[in-house]
């Protein structure tokens, strides 16, 4: 009897393991160091390119985080960045925020017709999948905020 109670608690140990969600193990990931076998580090250019392109850039915080949310077709950050690229630095400067990381990106523009980022690219088909899960659930949070407008009606 007392071996079955051991499979039984193997069992829940197993299941309990199997439950762990995927920001759970990156968190192992990146305390462990095994974090590049599911996203990559790449240093990017982004150029100001042709007068009238737009830039074309849709970000989101997710986990204090600044990951890629849009890419329009025909813009400056077209082929440079992808939808779920975590954006770590820009201009050799690390971002923190939105906010941040635009301006500099802009600045970095103006000034200087191109700028250095340094993302982080998912790159196997579960990190693409849970980058993308991140992003939507961010997205569907901040469409169920009340907007400032409605706010002030109220």
């Amino acid at each position: 009897m007392s071996a079955n109670k051991g499979k039984s608690a193997e069992k829940e140990n197993t299941d309990t393991e199997n439950d762990r969600t995927l920001a759970e193990d990156d968190e192992n990931d990146k305390n462990s160091g095994a974090l590049s076998h599911r996203f990559e580090k790449l240093t990017v250019t982004l150029e100001r390119g042709s007068a009238g392109k737009k830039f074309g850039l849709g970000i989101v915080m997710v986990h204090q985080r600044i990951l890629v949310c849009k890419v329009d077709p025909d813009s400056l950050v077209q082929g440079v960045l992808k939808y779920g690229d975590q954006i770590l630095e820009v201009n050799k400067k690390e971002v923190t925020n939105k906010i941040d990381c635009k301006k500099r990106l802009m600045a970095g523009l103006k000034d200087k017709g191109s700028v250095p980022l340094v993302i982080l690219r998912p790159k196997t088909s579960d990190a693409v999948t849970m980058i993308e899960q991140e992003i939507q659930q961010s997205l569907q949070q901040l469409s169920a905020q009340p907007s400032v407008e409605h706010v002030k009606k109220g």
